[in-house]
């Protein structure tokens, strides 16, 4: 199947490359995107859908925007012609009434609000960032209590993820779950999957660009100033081709927790991306970006001993092989 796909996209000289489960092209006939966002799907019959406009369409429909002659296309019971990707109304549609509600449950909620504060994130931050609260109710009077992080693309919501923070028992008694190592995250359906503060990549002459682990950590360095700091957003083993477009010719400085898994996901991400140039870090006494912060006191210099850290303690390579 794969192969026949790919025969009909050398047949309209499209610029693609191939991934698990996914066909990806340059462009997308739609909205003319030029950054890879438009997916074929091998497993749904060839169907397509483009992550940046929400174009989508059938094995039939594409072969047909493409200009391909209708002598030359498939049709056969392997691909329904009339299959198509199902997809949910865009999350901006979804969504977008729901942040300014969430973000004042935040603002009301004092538990959550504790949590966010005592992780040294400022207010102005929580509020330029939409920060917001999510409850769900469970089994015998049970409420979970999430903080809830909005991912935005071009000033619009494209993802929320969901992190767990405490539990209400029914007898009003709270739980901290924050602590938790392997609390498990959640995402709004449908949405894309994106890095944190990734608009900031489009910069021109943008030369350095800090990588954390998770929000939290990249938070605490852009409420200082440090505007070049995005995150990866399923923690630290993931790594999507696309970043290795965005981060193309830049200087990443990739600081992801000190334990084993951080260790491990920083060499992951780094043997992913198209770069010469990189530093690795590894902060002092395990800690992550958002605990070493926090731990050099007060804010006057705090950010001029983080930055000092990281040059002393990172790892600053020049990859021969991709100077070739």
């Amino acid at each position: 199947m794969r192969e026949r796909i790919e025969r009909q996209l050398n047949r309209a000289g499209v610029q693609y490359k191939v991934g698990k489960t996914d066909i990806i092209l340059k462009n997308c006939f739609k909205c003319k995107d030029t950054n890879w966002h438009l997916y074929v799907s091998i497993p749904k019959g060839g169907c397509f859908y483009c992550h940046k406009c929400g174009g989508h369409g059938s094995f039939t429909d594409w072969q047909r925007d493409l200009g391909i002659p209708h002598s030359y296309r498939l049709h056969s019971e392997e691909f329904d012609s009339k299959k198509t990707c199902k997809i949910k109304p865009m999350i901006t549609e979804i969504i977008s009434g729901s942040i300014e509600r969430m973000h004042k449950e935040l603002l009301a909620n004092k538990p959550l609000l504790d949590y966010v504060c005592k992780r040294g994130i400022k207010d102005e931050t929580i509020k330029s960032f939409k920060l917001g609260c999510k409850q769900i109710p469970a089994k015998a009077g049970v409420i979970y209590y999430y903080l809830a992080i909005p991912y935005f693309r071009e000033g619009k919501v494209v993802n929320i993820k969901y992190r767990t923070v405490y539990k209400k028992n029914a007898n009003g008694s709270i739980e901290d779950l924050s602590h938790i190592k392997d609390n498990k995250c959640h995402w709004s359906d449908n949405g894309q999957i994106i890095l944190f503060n990734q608009d900031c990549l489009k910069e021109e002459n943008l030369g350095e660009v800090f990588v954390c682990e998770g929000e939290i950590d990249a938070l605490t360095l852009l409420q200082d100033g440090l505007d070049n700091t995005i995150s990866v957003p399923c923690g630290a083993g993931t790594f999507k081709q696309e970043w290795k477009d965005l981060l193309r010719g830049k200087s990443p400085i990739v600081c992801f927790d000190a334990d084993s898994a951080g260790r491990e996901g920083a060499e992951k991400f780094i043997k992913g991306i198209d770069t010469k140039e990189y530093w690795n870090v590894v902060l002092p006494n395990g800690k992550d970006v958002n605990e070493f912060y926090n731990s050099l006191g007060e804010d006057n210099g705090k950010l001029d001993k983080f930055l000092n850290t990281v040059l002393n303690k990172g790892f600053f390579f020049v990859d021969a092989e991709k100077e070739k």
